[in-house]
């Protein structure tokens, strides 16, 4: 499992210094610190540039307080951990939505307890994001385009620009006019019924290609389906008959 991304602010450098280490010793395996810093405008800085999804915060940072960056930065989500030498700010620390206050010296087991709330209502939260973004990825409007979700982005793609695509296990490859090439999350079952019927036809389990860029039907062989760009598509022979029929429809 993916370690969670996470932002450090403490007064100075050896308080810094201590809360890494702590954090790397004892949840070194659930979080990946990626930045850190003594100064409130520095972090409002990498936090809006980075949106590390944990913070660990001190309350108290070179005579500000912390709730100062959080008032400042781009709204985001993100889980929040203060680290205090007394629980003054306790309270406030709440409207925050911290998960923890931790006053020093920091208990180990409370951190460990708290990161693993922290990571583990962020990872829900992620999982959530993650469907609605692939159930409104499954879109197509009017055949003109399609939505491929990869787990970084969602690229939406004119169906004219496919050339044919092609099943990775439960991924799909998407060859393109451009030679470019989009890698989906989604099984090639999932695309078969968003693509235009009119324009594309599953040849073989593994390929649906768009008839479109279709240069001739070579019979021999077993069948192959040959492109205008040169490249050779098999086609099942449990398929052949229809395709043909397919094929000749349409032209």
């Amino acid at each position: 499992m993916e370690a969670v991304k996470s932002f450090l602010l403490d007064n100075d450098s050896k308080q810094l210094e201590v809360l890494e280490n702590l954090i790397k010793k004892h949840s070194g395996s659930t979080v990946k610190i990626i930045g850190k810093s003594t100064s409130i405008n520095q972090g409002i800085e990498f936090i809006n540039k980075h949106k590390p999804p944990l913070l660990f915060l001190a309350t108290n940072v070179q005579g500000q307080k912390s709730f100062d960056l959080l008032n400042s930065i781009e709204p985001y989500d993100y889980q929040v951990i203060f680290i205090a030498d007394y629980d003054l700010d306790a309270i406030d620390s709440f409207e925050y939505r911290a998960v923890d206050y931790l006053v020093r010296p920091i208990d180990i087991e409370r951190l460990q307890r708290s990161v693993e709330r922290a990571c583990n209502i962020i990872r829900e939260r992620m999982d959530i994001v993650n469907y609605q973004l692939e159930r409104s990825a499954c879109q197509v409007s009017c055949w003109g385009v399609i939505s491929i979700p990869s787990y970084n982005a969602i690229d939406v793609i004119p169906q004219g620009k496919i050339v044919y695509c092609k099943s990775e296990g439960k991924y799909t490859n998407f060859y393109c006019l451009d030679k470019s090439v989009y890698t989906a999350t989604k099984n090639i079952g999932e695309f078969e019924r968003l693509l235009n019927p009119n324009l594309f036809y599953r040849v073989h389990n593994s390929f649906i290609v768009n008839i479109q860029y279709v240069d001739k039907i070579d019979k021999e062989g077993g069948g192959v389906c040959k492109l205008k760009d040169g490249r050779e598509i098999p086609i099942a022979k449990r398929r052949k008959i229809h395709f043909y029929e397919f094929i000749g429809a349409i032209h």
